[in-house]
């Protein structure tokens, strides 16, 4: 048959009737090296989707759940994500809500069974794709319970790699959610993670630098994602440039929307006080200490908003600290930027 000749109805019938078999030769062919193969294949496959589209997309997720061939499972999560968010008819809004609920309940088990890593990546593309596009009209609610459980510590390697990913793409499209589980990611993640904080940082700095950051629509998803940040500076400190990006986590704090997140971010920066070495955190000649004072001052002034009460306690602790320990030059140039309010409060407490 030539791609000129009309397909037999049966043959469309069967393709996307219960035997399985037809509709993975189809996807074959599809791959086929065949010019002819492939051309009849892609007008067979156009047709299927004009004649039943949920049969077709149910089809696909099936093929991705349970075909045994590793091409095809592959094939099938390409061609998922290119019918459910990039093609021009939008067959997601021709689906029928039982065909929508299965193909997100197959993917999401998908997630769970399959084994072979660049099946998997694009599996998580494809999920990544349709979910940028329904979350915000809480087209998937669970999505991302299902996503926070996949980062917990006592699930496999490969799960939490998955959400990782999921989580990275997602970040510039729901914002707020998404890059509080990069924060999780990276606080519970360990080693499995390592090799993807490069795209994480590229995600974060996305939110953080975006120019509406700081509108109220977006300011919470910001101090997540300074959050997030902080988390990859302390527990991801070897597989990042120190000197590039911890100047850029502190020159976002404090953050003052996200209270929830205040109280940590700002405890974390205590922890990463007392634990790196002078240099890796003050910075050669001590550049940054300027603005960790300026931090902890603007912590201090607003009281128990930004900060647990042992977190003010730590802040008053390492400030005597410093105070004792740094010259007393270095000690009254940093005080001099300070705004007059904040060198009064702190020369209180340090008083006291």
């Amino acid at each position: 048959m030539d791609s000129h000749s009309p397909v037999p109805q049966a043959q469309l019938a069967a393709i996307l009737g219960a035997d399985p078999a037809p509709f993975e030769a189809l996807i074959s062919h599809l791959m086929s090296s065949s010019n002819e193969h492939r051309s009849q294949a892609e007008l067979i496959f156009n047709l299927c989707k004009q004649l039943d589209p949920n049969a077709l997309v149910l089809k696909l997720a099936q093929l991705l759940q349970l075909s045994p061939h590793t091409e095809a499972r592959g094939m099938s999560a390409v061609l998922l994500r290119k019918q459910l968010t990039q093609d021009d008819s939008l067959v997601w809004n021709l689906l029928s809500p039982a065909t929508r609920c299965s193909v997100k309940s197959i993917l999401l088990t998908c997630v769970q069974n399959e084994e072979v890593k660049s099946i998997m990546k694009k599996l998580c593309d494809t999920i990544s794709e349709l979910a940028s596009t329904i979350l915000p009209e809480n087209g998937w609610p669970e999505l991302l319970p299902f996503m926070f459980q996949c980062v917990s510590s006592e699930s496999s390697p490969k799960l939490q790699e998955s959400a990782f990913l999921i989580f990275a793409q997602l970040s510039q499209y729901v914002g707020e959610a998404a890059v509080y589980g990069l924060g999780v990611c990276a606080e519970h993640g360990g080693s499995v993670i390592k090799p993807l904080i490069g795209e994480a940082l590229s995600k974060l700095s996305f939110v953080i630098r975006h120019p509406n950051a700081l509108q109220p629509d977006n300011v919470m998803a910001y101090d997540n994602a300074v959050s997030a940040l902080g988390k990859v500076c302390h527990f991801h400190r070897d597989s990042i440039d120190s000197a590039q990006v911890i100047p850029a986590w502190l020159s976002c704090l404090p953050i003052k929307d996200d209270l929830i997140e205040a109280k940590s971010v700002h405890d974390l920066l205590c922890s990463m006080i007392e634990r790196l070495s002078a240099t890796e955190l003050l910075g050669p000649n001590n550049q940054h200490l300027p603005k960790i004072i300026s931090i902890f001052a603007e912590i201090l002034c607003a009281g128990k908003e930004l900060a647990s009460d042992e977190t003010l306690n730590r802040i008053i602790n390492l400030l005597r600290q410093l105070q004792q320990t740094l010259p007393p030059a270095t000690l009254a140039s940093t005080w001099s930027t300070l705004q007059p309010q904040q060198q009064l409060a702190l020369q209180s407490i340090l008083s006291s």
